[in-house]
């Protein structure tokens, strides 16, 4: 992925949301160096154990967000959202158990690219779509 593409993400206004897209940016740049040098293979599994965890962390948050903010008549956003969010928790999984069954491999290195490539397109369409009704709902 190009270094250009990092740039993406843009801040929605909501501090805990943005400063933890900003601390996945920082992990998947982490991991992208790791498969990129041999002696960095050895730390890919917990790398990649903690990128699992902090996805997770952030989900939550935006969807306990959800459901404080987002009121019934944005209830199929909200299903999108988590359907997102469990398709990007097991790309991560099953990269893991990838890794722990057969190494680094090219596959890894493309599987972790496409992982990262739907959580930015999660938060340049859902996540905004998400700020959107914050902002409304906080208008009503």
């Amino acid at each position: 992925m190009a270094r250009s593409d990092w740039s993406k993400i843009p801040d929605f206004g909501h501090p805990l949301i943005d400063a933890q897209h900003r601390k996945i940016v920082a992990s998947t740049k982490r991991i992208l160096n790791l498969l990129r040098q041999p002696a960095g293979r050895a730390e890919l599994v917990p790398s990649l154990i903690d990128y699992a965890a902090l996805l997770a962390e952030h989900f939550s948050a935006e969807e306990a967000l959800m459901e404080h903010i987002c009121s019934e008549k944005h209830a199929k956003h909200t299903e999108t959202h988590k359907r997102t969010h469990f398709e990007i928790t097991n790309m991560i999984n099953n990269l893991i158990l990838e890794v722990k069954d057969k190494g680094v491999d090219p596959y890894i290195k493309s599987a972790f690219n496409e992982t990262f490539k739907l959580f930015l397109k999660n938060v340049t369409a859902h996540d905004a779509i998400l700020t959107a009704i914050i902002q409304l709902e906080n208008m009503l």
